[in-house]
């Protein structure tokens, strides 16, 4: 198993040393085609001198000398116009270059009435380049487009628009290619003041189907809090510095279930900076990389619909103490009887949408779309979630609590893999099978699940393992952030990745919740969320300490 993860590590970096020889190749023919067409317009330029010149000395009338002059040596701010009959002579070497060359003429004499039939897509370019137009990228990162600029000018004269820099654009185009910058709002180790730029129909690069600041975009309803009239002042409920307990998906699920159990007990929320979801999972994945001062805790008081104090003893200090205290493992084990399930899914929403729009963005090891820029932001895949045998030892449990037997998404087989794919016609774009557990290590049954899809004559070559170990925020968005998600239900970790993505809009081609459907008159493997409403992943009927 080693010895072939190392060939196709070996086989992967033999593809990028192709692409960037390849890469390279262009751009040094694109230069030289620069180069030459330089060289052509120069000489054009010198027959039309020569040209001019004969024509001034052969003509004595000054007004007739005033009209080719207009024709042939007026300059504006487009660039030397060209006269008509140097046009003609010169036709093959000035007109425009197909789309499938490299090459961009320097000279591009264009009929106004004309301009759409013979603009080229990477003059576009150029012309975008100095004009300040954005650019726009396609599916393919080898190849970007720009949109059209200027090309109808006021007067109906021919112009020589003579692109300025045509090297300078080539390098333009070739990093963009590679990849899509990303802001970095925050800044690892930021100490100065915090510059929050909020990330609203588009992460880490990838676009999704709704606005986070927009509210009437939203699939639910916004439901900041869950703050009722007839809370008890005297008495709080208070996240604090407990020892931190279990995956970031258990921690999910302490740190929600105490606003439910805030609720439920009518005592107001408070939250101590040095909490136990702050330490260890929080600001890996949101919020991340700013300085954390008096705006950035006012910040995120308004965005978790509680109050944030310095600690637990500030609390004290004030005549505030907990009554029934309950530690992150309680919390996790709370199920309450209050809530229902629309209830629940609309406040965890408003929450998730409200910190998707401030990822972890430091730029380093622990930016969370570190993964998911190194990959290609823009390219089709999909992520298969596996797990350890101790999470999925809790199978029986959650079979036990859904009525369902949810084996076949632990095993996650070649078939089931297939079953989903197939209809959705993915076979053709990359899979990444990714792994975590609810403990430290993942065991040996996670490779040979791995092991099992790549030896698959279908799945084989799609499979792909990213090189390096990272960060698992950044692996957790590129899960969410995938086009489609098969998901293990007895990992919290994986439940709180199809919960995020039906937030953002993803529900559609997430499969957590499964089971055997008579469809098209065949027996086939589907979805039993609703895709509209997803109140299956909040139901504590059905799923109990899997509920959210």
């Amino acid at each position: 198993e080693k010895e072939k993860l190392v060939q196709m590590s070996q086989m992967e970096a033999a593809k990028l040393k192709e692409r960037e020889q390849l890469s390279s190749q262009l751009f040094l023919k694109a230069v030289s085609t620069a180069q030459r067409e330089k060289e052509k317009y120069e000489a054009a330029l010198k027959e039309k001198d020569v040209a001019m010149e004969a024509l001034q000395k052969e003509r004595d009338n000054s007004k007739h000398l005033h009209d080719v002059d207009k024709a042939g040596m007026m300059v504006d701010h487009d660039g030397p116009s060209c006269a008509d009959d140097l046009i003609d002579e010169e036709d093959d070497s000035s007109s425009i270059l197909s789309d499938k060359e490299i090459g961009n003429d320097l000279s591009q004499c264009v009929d106004d009435h004309d301009a759409n039939e013979y603009i080229d897509e990477e003059a576009g370019i150029a012309k975008e380049v100095r004009n300040n137009v954005i650019t726009t990228f396609t599916e393919n990162d080898d190849q970007i487009y720009g949109k059209e600029a200027n090309q109808n000018p006021p007067n109906k004269k021919r112009q020589c628009q003579v692109i300025v820099g045509a090297i300078f654009c080539v390098v333009v185009v070739a990093a963009a290619a590679i990849t899509v910058p990303i802001f970095f709002a925050g800044g690892k180790n930021k100490t100065g003041p915090n510059n929050y730029i909020a990330q609203t129909k588009s992460i880490c690069g990838r676009s999704i189907p709704i606005d986070l600041s927009d509210t009437s975009t939203w699939s639910s309803p916004s439901t900041p809090t869950l703050f009722q009239a007839d809370y008890d002042l005297s008495s709080i409920t208070v996240v604090k510095g407990d020892d931190p307990f279990g995956s970031v998906g258990i921690q999910l699920n302490a740190f929600f279930r105490a606003f439910d159990y805030s609720h439920d007990t009518r005592t107001p929320m408070y939250i101590t900076q040095d909490n136990y979801f702050f330490k260890a999972g929080f600001f890996k994945l949101f919020m991340g990389g700013y300085n954390k001062d008096a705006s950035f805790w006012k910040m995120l008081e308004e965005i978790l619909g509680a109050k944030i104090v310095e600690d637990e003893a500030a609390l004290n200090r004030e005549g505030k103490f907990a009554i029934n205290h309950k530690t992150p493992e309680e919390l996790n084990e709370y199920v309450g009887d209050e809530l229902v399930a629309t209830q629940i899914r609309n406040h965890r929403d408003t929450i998730l949408r409200k910190l998707f729009q401030y990822p972890t963005l430091t730029g380093g090891n622990d930016d969370v779309c570190s993964l998911t820029q190194s990959e290609g932001p823009s390219k089709k895949y999909t992520v298969v979630h596996l797990s350890d045998e101790k999470t999925n030892a809790l199978l029986s449990k959650l079979n036990r609590s859904t009525g369902l037997d949810h084996s076949a998404a632990v095993e996650m087989s070649p078939d089931y893999v297939k079953a989903f794919l197939t209809p959705l016609k993915m076979l053709n774009s990359d899979i990444y099978p990714i792994a975590t557990g609810e403990y430290d290590t993942v065991d040996t049954s996670v490779a040979e699940r791995v092991q099992a899809l790549i030896d698959d004559y279908v799945l084989g070559d799609l499979i792909r393992l990213p090189k390096d170990n990272r960060h698992l925020g950044s692996v957790l968005y590129f899960a969410v952030l995938a086009d489609v998600y098969i998901g293990n239900p007895v990992d919290h970790n994986s439940m709180w990745i199809a919960r995020m993505r039906c937030a953002l809009g993803l529900c559609s081609n997430t499969y957590i919740l499964t089971k055997k459907m008579l469809i098209d008159w065949k027996t086939e493997w589907a979805s039993y969320v609703n895709e509209d409403n997803y109140l299956e992943l909040y139901d504590r009927e059905t799923l109990g300490l899997w509920s959210g």
